[in-house]
């Protein structure tokens, strides 16, 4: 019978190639291919071996919202029930084995801060995973929640981004939702500029209309920002700042 070791913690072993082991599958343990590092969630603690934005989201809540221990518990229960699945899904995709057989050649290093320049202004599209396979730039966003309207946007973006580093070879921009273990790949625009520049133009517009002096980035007075009840504030990360006196 064949054994190897879990794909998830890589300590324990499993019976079969590709399997995660009964830890990691409770949840216990969980990786991120991305960045590598192995993540432990606990009522008491949240640790990670590198930055996640993940905790980094956890602890903006803490600070920022007045978070109780309470809602902080739940939240990381309700990640906890996320990453047996989203591990599972995340190692079952066939990109792994694609890289593997291009070896050196397929891979493309994604910098920190992954951006382009619109207008002068910097944007940042930082895709997941992007490798060179049978000619074409694979552009792969791994999604952890549930389908968003504007996913498709995000990735072709991300698309855009890295092809101004490799011009000339056709991008395969992919979609993968971890938790329902699905794929999309989003038809890729004839002019990918055009849609870039008429898809993120009218935000930085905007963002420049509540600008006092662009070139300082120095804002509006306050008083143009009036306080506005929304069903999303109990999401937002920042509702105590704008708290009426």
């Amino acid at each position: 019978m064949e054994r190897a070791y879990c794909q998830s913690c890589r300590r324990e072993m499993v019976t079969e190639s590709g399997h995660v082991c009964e830890k990691c599958a409770k949840g216990q343990v969980g990786v991120t291919r991305k960045t590598g590092c192995r993540m432990t969630f606990s009522r008491k603690s949240v640790v990670c071996g590198s930055v996640c934005g993940l905790v980094a989201g956890l602890l903006v809540a803490w600070l920022l919202t007045g978070c109780t221990t309470g809602q902080l518990e739940r939240e990381i229960d309700r990640i906890n029930e996320k990453i047996p699945t989203c591990t599972a899904n995340l190692l079952a995709v066939a990109d792994w084995e694609i890289v593997a057989e291009c070896g050196g050649d397929g891979c493309v290093l994604i910098p920190d801060f992954a951006h382009f320049y619109l207008g002068g202004v910097k944007v940042f599209a930082a895709p997941d995973l992007v490798y060179i396979a049978e000619g074409r730039l694979h552009v792969i966003d791994w999604k952890s929640g549930k389908p968003g309207d504007d996913d498709h946007v995000q990735v072709l973006l991300s698309a855009y981004c890295v092809s101004l580093e490799n011009p000339g070879v056709e991008s395969n921009p992919v979609l993968h939702y971890l938790l329902s273990g699905k794929s999309l790949k989003p038809d890729v625009p004839d002019d990918l500029e055009t849609f870039v520049a008429d898809t993120v133009g009218p935000g930085l517009r905007a963002m420049r209309d509540l600008l006092h002096d662009p070139q300082e980035n120095a804002p509006l007075a306050e008083s143009e920002f009036p306080r506005r009840e929304s069903g999303l504030c109990s999401y937002c990360n920042f509702a105590r700042l704008c708290e009426a006196d």
